[in-house]
């Protein structure tokens, strides 16, 4: 789950959204759930307003998860067997 500062982070974000959302959609991770949560308890939106949504699940890319576009085109290519 969140940390209490990731927690307090989600809530100063929700107080500085310019628009009220009446939904939010998130994938079925623990860690999204639980962000939504937050965001719509600031934002006095019902629990329902938080609908799972399968087709958001992260996909896993192996050794191409984490870090960003530019850590990958600097890591030399180790070829299919690694």
């Amino acid at each position: 789950g969140l940390t209490e500062l990731g927690k307090d982070q989600v809530r100063a974000t929700a107080k500085k959204l310019s628009a009220k959302p009446t939904r939010i959609f998130v994938s079925p991770l623990v860690r999204t759930q639980e962000t939504a949560a937050l965001v719509a308890k600031e934002r006095s939106l019902p629990e329902s307003a938080v609908v799972v949504d399968e087709r958001l699940r992260e996909f896993e890319f192996g050794g191409f998860d984490g870090g960003g576009f530019e850590s990958r085109c600097e890591r030399p290519s180790r070829g299919i067997d690694g």
